[in-house]
């Protein structure tokens, strides 16, 4: 019976962390979380990591949400090392560190977080905390487009415009714009916009050149 208990209760608390309706409190729902994260659960450690850094049930401390963070992390939790790997490369709440937010966001990624594997790919063609690998770059972008990510299919659009870490293909990029843009990523609608508008182009479209270039605005 607690089993059953607790485990309606762990989806009350994750349905109210997601914004969906829940019979908990934002209060009962950081009691919860803390209780959880005490007993050694990872999940529920970068949960408290939530809770701290977007006041919910709590006063916002970021400070504690990041040490709850590494905690969880060090658990092995995908979405604290994210977390944690994310911020490390911003440089804002942590001193940046690109070859401490690399190890992070591979071993996230490894378990197959889709944001991870995106932001992986990135780390890849830029070069940040590891060599540029434009080849590795786009089979983590690949990934992370399979499991839904529209920024990791812009960027492939990218590549294949201009034939880095992907064979140079501008009818490929417009498929992989088309994707990110019909999942509301605006960015592509730019870069559609500059592809059917490009009189060079064997893709040349003046109508549909103005149909991105609007939806760009």
């Amino acid at each position: 019976m607690k089993n059953q208990e607790n485990k309606r209760q762990q989806i009350q608390v994750i349905n109210h962390l997601n914004g969906q309706k829940s019979k908990l409190t934002s209060q009962e729902v950081f009691e919860f979380c803390l209780n959880m994260a005490k007993k050694g659960d990872a999940k529920f450690q970068c949960r408290v990591g939530n809770c701290y850094e977007f006041a919910i049930g709590t006063k916002k401390n970021l400070k504690l949400s990041m040490k709850s963070y590494r905690i969880s992390a060090k658990n092995g939790d995908a979405v604290a090392q994210y977390n944690l790997a994310f911020t490390l490369n911003e440089g804002k709440l942590l001193k940046r560190n690109y070859k401490k937010a690399f190890q992070l966001m591979k071993a996230s990624a490894d378990q197959g977080y889709p944001d991870a594997l995106s932001d992986l790919g990135y780390m890849y063609m830029q070069g940040h905390g590891v060599k540029a690998d434009f080849e590795k770059a786009s089979y983590y972008y690949k990934r992370a487009a399979k499991k839904g990510i529209a920024r990791a299919y812009y960027n492939l659009g990218l590549m294949a415009r201009t034939g880095e870490g992907l064979r140079l293909s501008e009818k490929l990029s417009v498929e992989y714009h088309m994707k990110a843009f019909v999942m509301g990523f605006k960015k592509s609608a730019i870069e559609l916009a500059e592809l059917f508008l490009d009189k060079s182009s064997s893709l040349y479209d003046s109508s549909r050149g103005r149909y991105f270039k609007r939806k760009a605005s």
